[in-house]
């Protein structure tokens, strides 16, 4: 009996958890109606850059919505988890569209986004679905606990400003425009801040789905894990992966000169799993 009651709410959590997607791509459809039609660049045009900036729109409402779930052996607790569940998927549509403003403002300013989709640009489609999953991770974490309803949105407001500032700082680190390289559909760079701002949000998440003890305490410790983030991933990352596993080359040669998606590929992988390393230790 209990695994079919575990059964039927897996069956109505994920039921609502579709709906929110299906919700999402209704809103991304008629935002992007006057340019083009996404189901026909999918479908018949085979435009993988769209693909992208949908795969992370998707996942990133799932992600999210987990969180509101709550425990699903709870039966008593069923009604109220629905109802949390919509209004927290309802807040997560707006915290993820507000992304998809923050990558065409912003992120990836002097770029239009819906253009360079549409001639499938995947660099930019990249660092839309990393922006997408970095933003969900956040949202998640924010949702978590039981500190003061409006902390959620505090928190998730900062750590925006955060991952916009880890690019920021990342391309300064980095010394040569990686902005403008994604502009011209160097793969690798777009695939290089998707795994930046995953795994930053990543080091983000263990400081924010804390339990909620005091502003003051919560920000002190949300500060040092961001400044640790930022130093670790960009610093102690960067250094060991150039020396330890690209074998004389660098990460940014990598990048400039030969545009090697797999070099890049297992850079992400290895700053995603350093991340996970931080966020562990990290509080």
């Amino acid at each position: 009996m209990e695994v079919l009651v575990s059964f039927l709410h897996a069956f109505i959590y994920s039921s609502i958890v579709i709906i929110f997607m299906f919700i999402a791509k209704k809103f991304a459809d008629i935002k992007v109606g006057f340019l083009y039609d996404a189901n026909q660049q999918i479908q018949t045009f085979s435009n993988i850059a769209l693909a992208f900036r949908r795969s992370g729109l998707y996942l990133g409402v799932a992600i999210a919505m987990f969180v509101s779930i709550g425990d699903i052996k709870d039966t008593s607790n069923l009604a109220n988890n629905i109802i949390a569940q919509i209004i927290d998927g309802s807040l997560i549509l707006i915290f993820l569209f507000l992304a998809m403003v923050i990558n065409d403002k912003i992120l990836l300013k002097n770029i239009n986004n819906n253009q360079a989709i549409l001639q499938n640009n995947i660099a930019v489609s990249l660092v839309e679905f990393g922006s997408f999953i970095a933003t969900s991770i956040i949202a998640y974490a924010s949702f978590y606990g039981d500190g003061p309803w409006y902390s959620s949105i505090i928190f998730f407001i900062l750590g925006q400003v955060l991952l916009i500032l880890m690019v920021v700082i990342y391309e300064s680190f980095m010394k040569f425009d990686i902005l403008e390289s994604i502009k011209d559909d160097n793969i690798s760079s777009g695939l290089l801040i998707c795994g930046v701002l995953i795994s930053y949000s990543i080091v983000l998440k263990s400081t924010i789905m804390g339990p909620f003890i005091s502003w003051s305490n919560d920000l002190f410790h949300f500060a040092i894990s961001a400044l640790s983030g930022i130093i670790l991933l960009l610093i102690l990352s960067n250094s060991l992966i150039n020396r330890l596993f690209l074998v004389k080359t660098s990460i940014k040669k990598e990048i400039i000169e030969n545009k090697n998606i797999p070099s890049i590929l297992i850079v992400v992988s290895l700053k995603i799993a350093i991340a996970l390393v931080i966020s562990s230790v990290v509080l």
